[in-house]
């Protein structure tokens, strides 16, 4: 087993209990205060979208046969998406990739339990990681142009734009020329509250505190969580031992959140011919999540999207 400050691989068994927090140390250093709640309770079983079996669209893209060659699940989470993939799809072999190890040691644990653990690569890494000397081996230039598919259920929305560029540039980098991304992202259509931001931030600091609260204090609640953090003061919050910093900007409040529901002219302005990509599909899809959320689904849509 390797660990890597830019990124680590799972092999030989799982990562030792002892990573989570250095693991957790180095990215939450990076990442917005609400990324920082993700990356907590994500690998957990116990989040939203943590549903412990693969989403409708993927299974709806293998029985497409949409699956060949290297595919790279990108943001894996706890690897249920990936794990139907190299069961279903025998012309497929996926790597899997998360920010969060201990998303991945869960996804290793489901894995052993299926006698699977040599079907799937499971990867640590930060798919925004521009010095791509500090990616593990599974992701260096080696790889560049190596992946025929890349699978990203539900993680180009949690990204800002500035982080959306850094993504796709890894995205381009892998994928192999004419090669597909099936990417499927919570629409704008979806005006419940929850999930992605919807329009205008006018989440309280109250509301905010309350939502990790309720998230990452009382897991088994499964309490909706709010994305926006918007800070009229300043403020200090701890959970499991971790402190979060609410603080000012200016003299107005700051909403701190980054991910936003996807529509189309938004997908457009990354993915377009000039950047070198092509949409060749949209269409209408869900995301499955758990049923004390929206019913248990939330509208989305597939993007079928070809490198040029």
């Amino acid at each position: 087993m390797a660990f890597f400050r830019g990124g680590g691989s799972l092999s030989g068994g799982l990562i030792r209990p002892h990573m989570h927090e250095k693991t957790y140390e180095l990215i939450s250093a990076k990442l917005p205060i609400k990324n920082k709640v993700v990356a907590q309770v994500s690998g957990t079983g116990l989040a939203p979208w943590e549903i412990h079996r693969p989403q409708k669209f993927v299974r709806d893209l293998v029985l497409r046969r949409c699956f060949s060659g290297r595919v790279l699940d990108a943001g894996c989470g706890i690897g249920d998406n990936a794990l139907y993939v190299a069961k279903a799809a025998p012309g497929a072999s996926v790597t899997a990739v998360d920010v969060v190890a201990r998303c991945l040691e869960f996804a290793a644990a489901k894995a052993d339990l299926r006698s699977m653990r040599s079907r799937v690569e499971l990867v640590v890494a930060d798919m925004l990681q521009e010095n791509v000397s500090r990616m593990p081996p599974e992701l260096g230039h080696r790889h560049d142009g190596s992946f025929s598919v890349v699978l990203d259920s539900s993680t180009f929305h949690c990204f800002s734009d500035s982080d959306r560029e850094r993504y796709v540039a890894t995205l381009r980098r892998l994928l192999r020329p004419r090669g597909l991304i099936y990417m499927n992202c919570m629409s704008e259509e979806e005006t419940r509250p929850g999930g992605p931001r919807y329009g205008k931030c006018t989440e309280s600091m109250q509301g905010a505190v309350q939502s990790v609260r309720s998230l990452i204090m009382r897991p088994q609640s499964l309490a909706p969580f709010r994305p926006c953090f918007v800070v009229p003061g300043g403020a200090r919050y701890a959970v499991h031992g971790t402190s979060f910093f609410f603080s000012p900007a200016r003299r107005h409040n700051t909403c701190y959140c980054t991910e936003r529901r996807i529509s189309v002219p938004d997908l457009l302005t990354v993915f377009n011919r000039p950047n070198g990509w092509e949409v060749e599909t949209i269409e209408d899809s869900i995301i499955e999540v758990h049923p004390t959320f929206w019913g248990g689904q939330a509208k989305a849509r597939l993007f079928t999207i070809r490198k040029l």
